[in-house]
């Protein structure tokens, strides 16, 4: 089976001490199922993309924004030019707007089934739509796209009942997570994680983490309101927010107008071999996310023995066991979300043992292999279902 892959991942086009994430390793993974997998990346003009060769089977093809108005239309002609060099059994776009649509042009044009990824809880999502003035435009085109692909995945179930709300037939949505390599996340030596506590002067007190990107969806701004209520009370606690994006300039502002300068560390962007520490040397992990379609950071943590406190919504719904190996919270609420991190502060024994819970969970639930295979599955079955269709009419 060969795949086109159309992403907007810029790491799977990176190379050396640049890669950010496991996220070419899975494809690498992928790859080892596939006659051929060809990703094109359509890569921010801010990164420095190559073509990359990630294995025998596995290439990916960088499409640099430089030149917004030929954006689209440059990377149309670079599928066009892979599909016509080789059989291209499916195509899977990562989202049902920009690599969605042109994946539709592709099926319009070849005739390959169409799979579309949605890592996102966007349809009629309240706090997505405010988030930017195009969204409501986006909503409604990607409702419209996604009723025409042959085959569906969602990261979580919340996703699929929405979409089966909308009236699209169940059999062509998949529910697969991303596959997660997580085992390094289980260990640290004692030296990196004092080594990180040094850093950041968290030899005392208690520290809470944040890791991910600085962007409104994340809703870090709750989490400094938050951050205010409880350093009130509880003076020797520390906020690592670890991650880069449009928000952070905004972010430390906030952070100085609510006088917690001595209490909040902006990190910037963290080297994806380095978060393992990080993990370690924290004593809670807060996601304050509006929406938040998986939560890959939420595996992380749990891997690493810490209880999360995160918001209930669609995604780290499937993961964290409410009071279990963590909280959740609703979303917009920092005086539910402070007062959920100040009950862990002062039942340290609680923190602990949710920390516990959540490693266990988290390693008896989410196998790599069983991920990826699942992948691999959905493709070939919206391949048969595409041919199917065809036959009937």
């Amino acid at each position: 089976m060969n795949v086109l892959m159309i992403s907007l991942d810029p790491t799977l086009a990176m190379g050396g001490d640049n890669i950010v994430g496991d996220s070419q390793r899975r494809h690498i993974a992928y790859g080892e199922h596939l006659t051929g997998l060809f990703i094109v990346v359509m890569g921010a003009k801010t990164r420095d993309l190559r073509p990359q060769r990630l294995s025998d089977n596995v290439t990916t093809l960088p499409v640099s924004c430089r030149e917004p108005f030929s954006y689209i239309w440059n990377t149309y002609q670079s599928c066009l030019g892979i599909c016509r060099a080789n059989k291209i059994d499916v195509i899977a776009v990562q989202d049902p707007f920009l690599t969605g649509f042109i994946g539709y042009l592709l099926k319009r044009k070849l005739g390959i089934p169409l799979a579309v990824q949605l890592h996102g809880d966007f349809f009629d999502n309240r706090h997505w739509l405010r988030e930017n003035y195009k969204n409501p435009f986006f909503n409604f085109f990607g409702k419209w796209l996604i009723k025409r692909a042959d085959g569906i995945r969602a990261v979580n179930y919340g996703i699929k009942q929405k979409l089966a709300g909308y009236g699209l037939p169940e059999h062509k949505i998949w529910v697969v997570p991303s596959p997660v390599f997580l085992t390094k996340f289980e260990q640290c030596s004692t030296e990196k994680i004092d080594d990180i506590r040094k850093r950041y002067t968290l030899v005392e007190g208690m520290t809470i983490l944040f890791v991910g990107y600085l962007t409104k969806a994340k809703n870090i701004s709750n989490l400094l309101r938050a951050a205010k209520i409880v350093t009130e009370r509880y003076t020797d606690v520390k906020f690592l927010i670890c991650g880069e994006g449009e928000e952070r300039k905004n972010l430390e502002y906030l952070s100085q107008e609510l006088g917690l300068e001595n209490n909040v560390i902006f990190t910037g962007e963290i080297p994806y071999d380095k978060l393992p520490e990080y993990y370690h040397a924290c004593d809670i992990f807060v996601l304050p996310s509006n929406h938040e379609s998986f939560g890959l950071v939420l595996l992380e943590a749990g891997m690493a023995g810490k209880p999360v406190i995160t918001t209930d919504t669609s995604g780290p719904r499937d993961i964290v066991v409410d009071t279990v190996t963590g909280f959740l919270v609703p979303p917009q609420n920092p005086e539910e979300l402070a007062a959920r991190i100040s009950t862990l502060i002062q039942q340290r024994e609680l923190a602990r043992q949710m920390g516990k819970n959540a490693h266990k969970h988290i390693a008896s639930s989410f196998d790599t292999e069983a991920g990826i295979k699942k992948v691999i599955d959905m493709w070939a079955d919206t391949i048969q279902l595409a041919t199917d269709r065809r036959k009937e009419q």
